[in-house]
């Protein structure tokens, strides 16, 4: 599915979530509304393409731990895949990496 700029993808046990370029109060509820419409019941997984995101702010890690809260029955996790230098000193400095799986190659 793609909405905006934001697509969604089906691979096996993961929803892939592409083309973000930040995660913020302009679009953290578009991107759970939609990624929580997406989770089918065979989904453990949801990644997030984080290559392109710069910006994440409180709303958007809301947002993805929303998601997560919906995988942790199923055993599941947010996986955040390769996120810029910046996101990624954010998520360490707030101990995310606590919360979801971080990726950095």
């Amino acid at each position: 599915m793609k909405t905006e700029n934001m697509t969604t993808e089906t691979c096996g046990d993961i929803l892939l979530v592409t083309g973000l370029d930040r995660l913020s109060a302009t679009n953290a509820m578009l991107f759970k509304e939609v990624t929580l419409a997406q989770l089918a019941a065979e989904h453990r997984f949801v990644d997030v393409d984080a290559t392109g995101i710069s910006f994440i702010d409180s709303d958007g890690l809301g947002a993805l731990i929303a998601v997560q809260r919906r995988l942790t029955p199923r055993q599941g996790r947010v996986r955040l895949l390769r996120p810029q230098v910046m996101v990624l000193q954010l998520l360490e400095l707030l101990r995310m990496e606590q919360v979801f799986d971080i990726v950095k190659h």
